[in-house]
């Protein structure tokens, strides 16, 4: 279950405007059949495409977290899911109120339930976030891992490496 979280957001409604606007350059969307934007407060489905998968062993692991705080404690996430290490992974989030959003996910190989680490505290097992925000000394920054997710469907991918 996804648990309820606030569609609140800092910034005011001409912010938001301009994150759509440039979410819509960004993509190419500038005209014809744009897809459906946010235009003010409400939600949207999020699809998350997991690649690649070395093998079909355990299972992938996600969280979705709305804020640096949750995203650097690992604390908090907004949903979490888990889902057989059988390609195509493809997790999707119904419903997803619009916002800036970073994603964390790994391969759990063994499907212990815990990202496995070496004797020194290196994962051994494949990870990944969202923008593909790379891991140097630590896990990324949440500002290098963050997306808007300001339209009707959200698609990323992530890479687990």
């Amino acid at each position: 279950m996804t648990p309820t979280i606030s569609t609140a957001r800092d910034g005011a409604a001409g912010s938001l405007g301009a994150l759509v606007t440039l979410v819509l350059l960004a993509t190419g969307c500038t005209g014809g059949s744009a897809p459906e934007v946010a235009t003010g407060s409400g939600s949207g489905r999020l699809t998350v495409r997991i690649r690649p998968l070395a093998v079909a062993d355990g299972s992938v692991a996600l969280a979705l977290f709305d804020s640096q705080a949750a995203f650097d404690d690992e604390a908090e996430p907004v949903t979490v899911g888990r889902l057989p290490a059988e390609p195509p992974v493809v997790w999707t989030v119904a419903q997803l109120p619009y916002g800036e959003y970073a994603l964390k996910a790994y391969h759990d190989l063994n499907d212990n339930g815990e990202l496995d680490r070496s004797p020194v505290g290196l994962p051994t097992e494949p990870y990944g976030f969202s923008n593909d925000a790379r891991a140097r000394f630590g896990p990324p920054r949440y500002a290098e891992a963050r997306f808007a997710h300001a339209a009707a469907e959200t698609a990323l991918e992530v890479e687990l490496r």
